[in-house]
């Protein structure tokens, strides 16, 4: 569907056809109600379902016995898979996307040369820069189409991280007025401090930041990384892999802010549907009476 390449041409026209189509695509699916992107463990998609949503995971690593990936979000037939999931979603449904933040963060500034100035890289000479540019790439179609479905996305990576920086995704962040909130994952549970930033057009997130403010500070007990005496920064192998999966009661606080918002909605929806029955019932009632006066 060269999506990347209708976007980076600026084709709106295109574009929406294009959206069309994956709507049209999705039609015979079942609905879902929330999509976890970059799921790894699956402790998002877990706490999702466990609040009774009906949740899509997306992940690489949940596909590797097909020969082209079809979870791998960097090739136009994962990026398309991707769309037509969103396009599952209900109207207020969550594209949750945790892209991989190790080519993004300043621990590895050394390879990737990323900085909030220039937050490409060198990806003209380093081949993992150039793939990781094109995930976000892939990220930020997403988050469009998204706003495009009346979706809610939520985007998380590390508070040092570069990515929120990157041209294409930037320009969705300020075009679709996401929200953001900082916060420790080690509030919730986390055995080092991780600090991170999301940022989304999810309603809750800003109530989420503030219940992370009001928590009691936990002290973290890992450190993931260090600075030699040269000033160089390492990341400990061990530690930074296992920070990698969600606290569960981060995810399941998560979880249970998009659940209320989902039921908040429905209820909503139900009282104004009981109300327009009501409604069309007296209007029914008074015409028959006109009549029998007539």
């Amino acid at each position: 569907m060269a999506l990347v390449a209708d976007v980076a041409a600026g084709d709106e026209g295109d574009w929406a056809c294009k959206l069309a189509l994956l709507k049209e695509m999705a039609s015979g699916m079942p609905a879902l109600d929330a999509i976890s992107f970059f799921d790894g463990t699956g402790s998002m998609s877990s706490a999702l379902r466990a609040c009774h949503l009906r949740t899509a995971s997306y992940d690489i690593l949940n596909d590797t016995t097909n020969v082209h990936n079809l979870q791998d979000i960097a090739t136009e037939a994962g990026l398309q898979v991707a769309l037509v999931n969103c396009a599952r979603l209900r109207a207020g449904g969550l594209a949750w996307m945790a892209p991989p933040c190790s080519n993004w963060v300043w621990v590895s500034a050394s390879k990737h040369r990323r900085s909030i100035a220039q937050p490409l890289g060198d990806d003209w000479c380093n081949s993992k820069t150039f793939h990781h540019n094109q995930i976000i790439r892939a990220v930020s179609i997403v988050a469009r189409a998204c706003s495009s479905w009346r979706v809610h996305w939520v985007i998380e990576n590390p508070l040092s991280s570069c990515m929120f920086q990157f041209p294409e995704l930037k320009a969705v962040i300020l075009s679709s007025n996401a929200k953001e909130a900082s916060m420790r994952l080690s509030t919730f549970g986390s055995e080092s401090a991780k600090p991170v930033r999301l940022v989304g057009t999810a309603p809750w997130l800003p109530r989420l930041g503030y219940m992370a403010a009001v928590l009691p500070r936990q002290t973290p007990r890992r450190v993931l990384a260090w600075r030699d005496e040269a000033g160089r920064a390492t990341g400990i192998p061990g530690p930074m892999e296992q920070s990698a999966a969600y606290p569960a009661q981060f995810s399941t606080t998560v979880a249970k802010l998009q659940a209320d918002m989902v039921l908040s909605r429905n209820n909503k929806f139900l009282a104004i549907t009981t109300l327009a029955r009501r409604f069309l019932h007296c209007q029914h009632w008074a015409v028959q009476a006109l009549l029998e006066f007539l």
